[in-house]
This record gives structure tokens, C-alpha cells and sequence, in this order.
């Protein structure tokens, strides 16, 4: 589900778009559309598309008068979704002086988080129904959300603290509860784990941040389930860590592929995101099949 190609100097955000929009059962109805939060300053007018992310002084030709999404926050696991996103290196150190940390984006193979399950857990994932949305946060960028209180644990796996409504405007509480982009939860509801509709393999696609509750859950035991179907594939040998050098092209299924942020770095570094949504929805799991597994593990 991700594909590294380093030393690509030189791709535009208009190269990176078009690249994007090449990709296999891309929705090139929407494609122009901002999947991102409503008025993100960090993308970019001409491709709503394409934004940039990393730190305020990042310098790169291509980043003009945009300002790049800077979350303080550390980690952040979820998927993107149904969609294939493109990230390109502007900025940053190139790992030459061990002494000069880069910057790096964690992924975690959704099929390896599923298999990593015990089979109890593997049922509860296909069974339970989550509910995705802003009813804790708000419909606004990871980093406004952060400037106001959200906070994750240290392993991007669990919402710490939600954004209490008294710091939040009366239009930005009517956001909340009146999202303008309900095609970022919807992916996201429902089983955590579901199949993928080319592979027909299970895999984890879901966003902790953003999790309102499971059904018949309080939120806070909602947190703990999902924490705990998380932890197998989202730590240790079971993620792979990427250090972002200038030049660093890389693809990623959404559908198939999580990821989390990390640390932002006192250097420079600015990244460039694209992503597209693809038009093939994710198949329900089997339910049934893994009731029967669990069944003859009983026994």
C-alpha cells in the first residue's frame, strides 16, 4: 500500500496533482474539491487538493504566500480513507549530520494490524459500530484543533482531551454539529475492520482522533476497545518509520495503509500533501465467517 521513490526534485504542486489524478479508480468528479477541513489556509487555492504541511518557516519556491499546517501534537494514527495520497519533500535536513534529526510520518499495513489480532478481537473489530465525526473536536484543521486543547496520547492510538465547547465560537460550534464535510467520517464509521474492494483482504481503516463512541459504548470504554484493536499494529516492528529528505516522493493507498504524524523539528521542513478521493467504497467485513472461526477456536 505505500511506494517510496526518492530524489524527485523538482515536482510541482501542479505535477503532483496530475500524478495523483493518474492513480487507479480516482474520483476525478471531485478531484478538485478540498477534502481537507473547510478553509484550510494551508492549501492551496488553485488545488484545493494540495496542501502543505511542517513549519512556519519553511522556505520552498512552491509554498509562496501559503501558510503550512504546523501540529504540535505528535501522533495522530488513522487512515486517509477511501483515497491515494501523494507527499513530496520540499524542505528539511537531508540526514547527512546524525547529529540533525529529520522529521518523520509512521505507516502501519491496515491488512498487518488486522492479522495482528487475536481472533476475539478480530470479531469485535468486524462487529462493533463506530461513530466517526467532530462531536468531541470540531471540523477544523489538526492544528487549530490542537490551539484549542485537543491533546492525543503519546501513541496517537487515544483522544485525550476533547475540545470544550466553551472555547469554541457559536459558527464553529454550529460546524460541529453541522459538518461541511461529512465525506471525512464516512469512511471511517462503521467496522474498524472492513475489506478492501480490489484485494477482498480485511484491514483496519479508522481515525481514534475522531471517535465519537461505538455503539452501545461510553466514550471513554470506546477508546479503551479501539486503543486496545489498535496497539498490535501501530507499534514496535509493526510500523515503519519514514524520514522525510528533500526530494522524498511517496504514495500510499488509504483504503489499505495508516499513518501518524510525529514531533515537529526546530529545522525547516515542509512537506507537500495531495490527496484524492478514489470512487470504489470499502465492502463490509465478513461477519459471518469470522463467527464461525471464533466458534472452532472455542472449542
Amino acid at each position: 500500500g505505500l511506494l517510496y521513490f526518492p530524489m524527485q526534485f523538482g515536482v510541482s504542486p501542479e505535477m503532483q496533482f496530475e500524478l495523483s489524478r493518474s492513480m487507479p479508480d480516482v474520483d476525478l468528479s471531485v478531484s478538485e474539491r478540498n477534502p481537507f477541513a473547510p478553509d484550510e489556509p494551508c492549501c492551496q487555492k488553485e488545488l484545493p487538493s494540495v496542501r502543505f504541511l511542517g513549519s512556519s518557516h519553511g522556505t520552498s519556491e512552491y509554498r509562496k504566500d501559503i501558510i503550512p499546517e504546523t501540529y504540535l501534537g505528535g501522533g495522530d494514527w488513522h487512515s486517509d480513507g477511501c483515497g491515494i495520497t501523494t507527499m513530496v519533500c520540499d524542505e528539511g535536513p537531508d540526514g547527512s549530520d546524525p547529529n540533525v534529526k529529520q522529521r518523520e510520518t509512521l505507516f502501519s499495513c491496515g491488512y498487518n494490524a488486522y492479522e495482528c489480532l487475536t481472533w476475539d478481537l478480530k470479531l469485535k473489530a468486524v462487529t462493533l459500530n463506530c461513530h466517526i465525526g467532530c462531536k468531541h473536536t470540531m471540523d477544523a484543521s489538526i492544528g487549530e484543533m490542537y490551539k484549542k486543547g485537543l491533546r492525543m496520547k503519546d501513541n496517537g492510538l487515544r483522544l485525550l482531551s476533547e475540545i470544550d465547547s466553551s472555547r469554541l465560537t457559536k459558527e464553529e460550534l454550529h460546524a460541529r454539529a453541522n459538518t461541511q464535510t461529512p465525506m471525512r467520517w464516512d469512511d471511517h464509521s462503521g467496522p474498524m475492520v472492513k475489506r478492501n474492494p480490489w484485494t477482498m483482504k480485511h484491514t483496519v481503516l479508522t481515525w481514534p482522533m475522531s471517535l465519537e463512541c461505538i455503539e452501545g459504548l461510553e466514550p471513554e470504554e470506546s477508546r479503551d476497545l479501539m486503543e486496545q484493536i489498535l496497539t498490535p499494529g501501530c507499534t514496535g516492528d509493526a510500523v515503519y518509520a519514514h524520514p522525510w529528505t528533500p526530494g522524498d516522493l511517496v504514495i500510499w493507498d488509504g483504503r489499505s495503509t495508516m499513518h501518524s504524524s510525529t514531533n515537529i523539528i526546530p529545522q525547516p521542513q515542509l512537506v507537500r500533501q495531495c490527496y484524492l478521493r478514489t470512487r470504489t467504497k470499502m465492502l463490509p467485513p465478513d461477519v459471518k465467517a469470522h463467527e464461525e472461526m471464533f466458534k472452532q477456536m472455542c472449542l
